[in-house]
């Protein structure tokens, strides 16, 4: 489920909830990449969740330059997360599932509503 179509879902209430204290969120530079090209996708409303992503990242997050030559999104996130011992935030049932095989821990929307670690 996108962030757009959550209404009642605050993003940041829920980071704080799951996530006390200080927190770094980073961004891989190929997801923006990912979320800026689905921006000009041609349809209304894939746009207007990666505009609100986008606008999310701005505020909030740390772009991180990838130095990985793979195409491979899905390998880039498990790559450094492995590297840094970090967290993947991600919905995606074949990649929760890749970072539970490596030991790495996943941030995920529950019901739409509320976010989990697992």
């Amino acid at each position: 489920m996108a962030i757009g179509q959550m209404t009642s879902f605050n993003l940041t209430y829920e980071l704080d909830r799951v996530l006390p204290g200080k927190r770094k969120l980073i961004v891989l530079r190929p997801i923006l990449n990912e979320l800026t090209k689905l921006r000009q996708s041609g349809k209304i409303k894939v746009e207007k969740e990666a505009q609100i992503a986008l606008t999310y990242v701005e505020k909030y997050c740390t772009i991180w330059q990838s130095d990985y030559d793979h195409k491979n999104i899905d390998f880039i996130l498990l790559e450094y997360g492995e590297r840094h011992n970090g967290m993947i935030a991600t919905n995606d049932r074949q990649l929760k599932r890749l970072a539970r095989k490596k030991g790495l821990l996943t941030l995920f929307i529950r019901n739409q509503s509320y976010l989990m670690i697992e």
